[in-house]
C-alpha cells in the first residue's frame, strides 16, 4: 500500500470513529445544551465531508470508461470522431475534449464543482460553530 493509500485508510477511520462518537452523543438524552450543539455542529460537518466527498466521486468518474466516445456523442461529433486531447483536473473537476477544429467539452456536469464548493462551505462553516459551541461549552465550565 503506498503512503496516499494509508493516509486516506487512517482518515477513513478517524472519520467513522469521529462519526460514531457523535451518533453515540447525539443519541444520549443527558447530552444536552452546548455539549449537544457542540456535537450537532459536529454531526452536520461530518454528513457535509460525506456529500463533498461524493459529489466529487461523480464528477470525478464523469465519462471515465469510454471518455472518447462520450466526448465525441457530447460533441454531436458521431462516436468515431474522437478528440484530439482529453484533460483531465482534480480540483475543480473537469475532464475537458478538444478537436483540432476548437471544439471543447467538459464530460463533468456543470453543477458538480458548484455543488462542491456549496458542500465545502457548509462543512467549514459547521466546522467553525462547532468549534464555538465548544469553546462556549468550555467557558461555561470554569465559571462553575
Amino acid at each position: 500500500m503506498t503512503l496516499s493509500g494509508s493516509a486516506v485508510l487512517i482518515a477513513l477511520v478517524l472519520f467513522v470513529l469521529l462519526a460514531a462518537r457523535c451518533a453515540r452523543r447525539l443519541s444520549t438524552p443527558q447530552v444536552v445544551g452546548l455539549e449537544r450543539r457542540t456535537w450537532a455542529w459536529t454531526g452536520a460537518a461530518l454528513l457535509g465531508v460525506l456529500l463533498s466527498l461524493v459529489v466529487y466521486a461523480v464528477g470525478a468518474l464523469s465519462g471515465f470508461t469510454r471518455s472518447e466516445e462520450s466526448c465525441a456523442i457530447q460533441a454531436g461529433k458521431g462516436p468515431s470522431n474522437r478528440p484530439q486531447s482529453i484533460t483531465d483536473s482534480a480540483f475543480p473537476v473537469s475532464r475537458v475534449c478538444r478537436w483540432s477544429d476548437g471544439t471543447t467539452v467538459d464530460l463533468v456536469p456543470a453543477a458538480i464543482n458548484p455543488l462542491l464548493y456549496a458542500c465545502l462551505t457548509g462543512v467549514a462553516v459547521c466546522s467553525v460553530l462547532a468549534v464555538r459551541a465548544a469553546v462556549k461549552r468550555k467557558k461555561e465550565l470554569v465559571r462553575e
